[in-house]
C-alpha cells in the first residue's frame, strides 16, 4: 500500500521528581525541546522516504512524506501533555508491577487514539486544500499498523520522561489529598496541602532550592534514594524531596526521629519492637505494621529509646529472616 494510506509515523511518535517538588507544569524550554526533537525526526524521516521511493523507482510527490511526518509529529505533540501528566503522577517503579502494566496499557491506548485521530484529521484537511483525497482505508490493517508503532513510541517516550524526572528536568506532580477539618490550604511551602500544624510545629525540609513543610505526625520514616530522600507517610503516598538523608535527619531530630541505618531514619515514637535478623542486624517494627531495616551500629540508640518507653515497648525476642 502507498504511504498515502498508512502515513508513516514519526520516529518518535510514538523516587524521582524534579528539583522542585512543588513546581508547576513544565515550562517553554521543556516543550521547546520536545518540539525540536519531533521536528528533527519528522524532517529526517520524510527526507528518507523521498530518497527511498526514488531509489526503488516509485517516486512520490515530495510534499506528501513531509505532510505524513508532520501530522504524525503533531499528533504525538497533542498527546504529549497528557502523557507528561501521567508520568508525573505515576512514574515507573518496581512496586506493584501488575498494576503498572495495566495502567500503562490503558495509557498507551489513549496515547495512540489521540495520535491517530489528530493525524487523520490534519491529513484530510491538508489533502483537501491540495485538491486530493486522503484515505485511511482499510481501517483495520492501518489501525493495527499505527498501534504497533505507537506502542513502541509510547514506551520510548515514557522512558525518556522518567529519565528526565529522575534527573530533575521534569517537575513531579502530587495529587491533591482530601482537605480535612483544620487542614491548611496548599501554600508555597506546603504544596500538597498535607500540613496540619502551624509553621513553628511543622517539619521544614530542604527540597532543592525550596523549603517543604511536612506534618511530622504523618511521617513514619525516611529513606535515602540517590539524590533524593523518600518520605514514608501514614495514609498518603510516599513523597520524594531533593535533599540528603543527613539534612532530613537534622531537621527531623527535634521531632523524635533517629537514624537506624545508613539509609533510613524512623519516627522513634512509632517503633514498638526490635526484631533481630540472622545476619545480626534488626528490623524496627512500627505500630502501623511497617518494618524498617536497621543496622547493628544503630541498635543501641533505638534500644535505649524503647527502654525509656517500657513497659509499653520492649525488644522482641523472635528473629526475622534477612
Amino acid at each position: 500500500m502507498r504511504s498515502d494510506a498508512n502515513g508513516g509515523g514519526s520516529g518518535t511518535d510514538g523516587d524521582r521528581p524534579s528539583r522542585s517538588r512543588g513546581a508547576t507544569a513544565p515550562g517553554p524550554a521543556f516543550w521547546g525541546l520536545w518540539l525540536s526533537l519531533l521536528t528533527a525526526v519528522a524532517l529526517a524521516n520524510a527526507a528518507s522516504e523521498v530518497t527511498e521511493a526514488a531509489r526503488l523507482g516509485d517516486p512520490i510527490e515530495a510534499w506528501k512524506p513531509y505532510v505524513w511526518e508532520a501530522t504524525s509529529a503533531l499528533g504525538v505533540l497533542t498527546a504529549l501533555p497528557g502523557l507528561v501528566w501521567f508520568v508525573r503522577r505515576a512514574p515507573l517503579a518496581r512496586r506493584k508491577l501488575a498494576k503498572q502494566v495495566a495502567l500503562h496499557a490503558a495509557a498507551a491506548l489513549v496515547f495512540s487514539a489521540v495520535h491517530i485521530a489528530v493525524m487523520i484529521v490534519l491529513r484530510e484537511a491538508i489533502y483537501a486544500l491540495a485538491g486530493e483525497p486522503y484515505s485511511f482505508d482499510p481501517w483495520v490493517p492501518e489501525l493495527i499498523y499505527e498501534l504497533r508503532k505507537d506502542l513502541a513510541a509510547y514506551l520510548l517516550i515514557v522512558v525518556i520522561l522518567n529519565l528526565m524526572r529522575s534527573a530533575g528536568w521534569l517537575a513531579a506532580d502530587r495529587p491533591q489529598s482530601a482537605v480535612g477539618a483544620g487542614r491548611r490550604k496548599p501554600s508555597p511551602e506546603c504544596p500538597d496541602g498535607s500540613c496540619t500544624l502551624p509553621p513553628q510545629q511543622s517539619l521544614v525540609l530542604p527540597d532543592g532550592t525550596r523549603r517543604l513543610q511536612v506534618d511530622p505526625r504523618s511521617l513514619l520514616a525516611a529513606k535515602a534514594a540517590g539524590n533524593y530522600v523518600e518520605l514514608l507517610r501514614e495514609g498518603a503516598a510516599p513523597l520524594l524531596v531533593r535533599a540528603t538523608l543527613t539534612e532530613v535527619e537534622t531537621a527531623a531530630r527535634p521531632f523524635g526521629f533517629l537514624r537506624i541505618h545508613r539509609s533510613w531514619i524512623v519516627a522513634g515514637d512509632r517503633v514498638r519492637h526490635i526484631a533481630s535478623t540472622r545476619a545480626g542486624d534488626f528490623r524496627a517494627l512500627l505500630d502501623c505494621g511497617l518494618a524498617i531495616p536497621g543496622s547493628r551500629r544503630y541498635r543501641s540508640s533505638l534500644a535505649a529509646l524503647l527502654r525509656r518507653k517500657a513497659p509499653l515497648c520492649r525488644e522482641a525476642n523472635p528473629s526475622l529472616p534477612d
